[in-house]
């Protein structure tokens, strides 16, 4: 006869390693991120909205061709908000920024 846990036992159907996680902050990433800080910074930097290209100068500034959807991503996670797209060859969005600023 095989052996079974006696009927009045419940088992916990979360793996040791998922218990605690209900205990833990909400969203620990928020503002925390590298492109995140960033972007925040360009902000502060050029007081008012920015593109999205003056953003990825933030993002990388060594690098020839930034990944731009990284960067839109991050200006959306901060709370940035679209307004409207600019002339030229490439037409860069135009971001405001967050409202939780205070100009």
């Amino acid at each position: 006869m095989a052996w079974r846990a006696p009927s009045n036992v419940t088992m916990s159907q979360n793996p040791r390693s998922l218990r605690n996680l209900a205990y833990r902050v909400g969203k620990p990433a928020l503002l925390n991120g590298r492109l995140q800080k960033a972007c925040e910074r360009a902000f502060i930097a050029h007081g008012g909205p920015i593109t999205t290209g003056d953003a990825a100068q933030w993002c990388y500034p060594w690098a020839d061709r930034p990944d731009y959807d990284h960067v839109k991503r991050a200006l959306r996670s901060i709370g940035a908000v679209k307004l409207r797209r600019l002339g030229g060859s490439a037409r860069p969005l135009l971001w405001a920024p967050p409202s939780y600023y205070i100009w």
